[in-house]
């Protein structure tokens, strides 16, 4: 929250805020690298060999967000949540395609940038306001709910943090 009092106060979160609160675009791109979508279906537009298997043209295959989120060779330490590896520094060595939240290419969301401002604003407004305290001492769980990995539970207690 002290990047918060800092970047927004008591005021709005305005467009020059939301660039300022670097932190917090960070603490969102990895909870979209351990939380996004499962499976993504792709559609092969040609004859494709993957990996020794023919995927004939219009032919559809399910690609797994999730286990290229979690592979240690683009991720060191993938279970564990840091914020940090999106970091100016760390983040160049991120390799290219390996963090696809918004899925890529022809079929990438073309409101990713949109929605990641939006989670930006959100997050500051509710924390420039309240403290969020988890209500409980259990391990949060990671499941799949459709295509989606959320956590299992996450109840939190929402404490005022200063009049308005």
């Amino acid at each position: 929250c002290e990047e918060i009092d800092a970047v927004v106060g008591d005021g709005p979160v305005t467009e020059d805020r939301v660039r300022s609160l670097e932190y917090l675009h960070r603490v969102i791109q990895e909870t979209l690298r351990r939380h996004g979508a499962f499976l993504v279906p792709w559609q092969a537009e040609d004859d494709v060999d993957l990996a020794g298997v023919r995927i004939p043209a219009g032919g559809i295959i399910g690609i797994s967000l999730y286990a290229l989120h979690y592979d240690d060779r683009s991720f060191a330490d993938p279970d564990r949540f840091d914020p940090d590896r999106w970091a100016p520094g760390r983040a160049a060595a991120i390799a290219r395609g390996t963090h696809i939240p918004f899925s890529a290419g022809k079929r990438k969301c073309p409101g990713d940038l949109f929605a990641l401002a939006e989670l930006v604003v959100q997050v500051a407004t509710i924390l420039s306001r309240f403290r969020l305290v988890p209500a409980s001492a259990e391990p949060v769980r990671a499941v799949v709910l459709g295509v989606v990995v959320r956590p299992d539970a996450l109840p939190m207690k929402v404490i005022a943090r200063r009049p308005r």
